[in-house]
């Protein structure tokens, strides 16, 4: 699951005993792992700064494993903290977004824009 806040991006896989993601007959199905690009983000949505894990070769870099219900618990605090009726202009608005992170977020609404013009014109997705 990808989540994007006002703050941060963060993705959101099942935890296995090696760290990767887990199938329906994991032993750990209890515990999600939430992954980043920045520490910040992790921070930002609530993961303690001394949870995060550094991995500077993965594909995220940054990592903090939780129980499932401490992570419904932040992403839930997320959603009720929704005050906005357009989310990049709130971000843009609030001032506290990076510019590079401002300029992700663009991207990501742009690439999703095609692909919705391509879906109702009957393409592939």
């Amino acid at each position: 699951m990808w989540v994007f806040f006002k703050t941060g991006f963060v993705s959101v896989v099942q935890v296995t005993q090696g760290g990767l993601c887990a199938s329906p007959q994991s032993h750990y199905l209890d515990e999600v792992m939430v992954r980043s690009r920045s520490p910040q983000h992790l921070i930002s949505f609530g993961c303690k700064p001394e949870r995060i894990i550094a991995t500077p070769h993965a594909d995220y870099g940054y990592r903090v494993i939780m129980d499932r219900v401490e992570f419904i618990t932040l992403l839930t605090g997320h959603a009720r903290a929704i005050e906005y009726g357009n989310f990049k202009g709130a971000i843009s608005a609030a001032g506290q977004a990076s510019t590079a992170f401002l300029c992700a977020l663009n991207d990501v609404w742009s690439v999703m824009f095609r692909f919705q013009i391509n879906d109702k014109k009957g393409g592939k997705q």
